[in-house]
């Protein structure tokens, strides 16, 4: 997008900024735009003593800001936020493939979107001794 036509777009919604705008203000925007969904995952019923990893919460923020607050009401999401293996460290090889399957059903959601989906449950599993083997839609 060219300088003028960022500038016609904020004169025509009349934006409380000018284009292009600074670092600052597009940081300010972004956070704006991410606090609900940073709310949404923030608000999750987990199971008692399970907390997200940091992966974990931000694959969720993710998902939650490009599909909306459904995201959490679907079955396979609210299979995988109550399994507590999902959070575990020491997994046996069945528990982890458990878990791979879980996570692949949870983001599988919006199709149109398969690529994105695939790198947030990517990043759902990082650092975890499961790991996403199964694409989403596979299963």
């Amino acid at each position: 997008m060219t300088k003028a036509q960022a500038t016609s777009l904020v004169r025509k919604y009349k934006l409380p900024y000018s284009s292009p705008i600074s670092v600052d203000k597009a940081e300010s925007l972004f956070l704006e735009d991410v606090s609900e969904a940073v709310k949404l995952v923030n608000d999750l019923d987990l199971p008692s003593g399970c907390v997200l990893s940091q992966y974990q919460f931000d694959a969720l923020v993710s998902i939650a800001y490009n599909s909306g607050s459904r995201i959490f009401d679907t079955n396979d999401m609210k299979a995988m936020l109550k399994n507590r293996k999902i959070f575990a460290w020491d997994l046996t090889s069945s528990e982890c493939d458990t878990c791979s399957r879980l996570v692949s059903k949870a983001f599988s959601y919006d199709k149109s979107l398969k690529p994105r989906r695939n790198k947030e449950a990517a990043y759902f599993c990082k650092g975890k001794p499961y790991t996403h083997k199964y694409n989403v839609y596979t299963l």
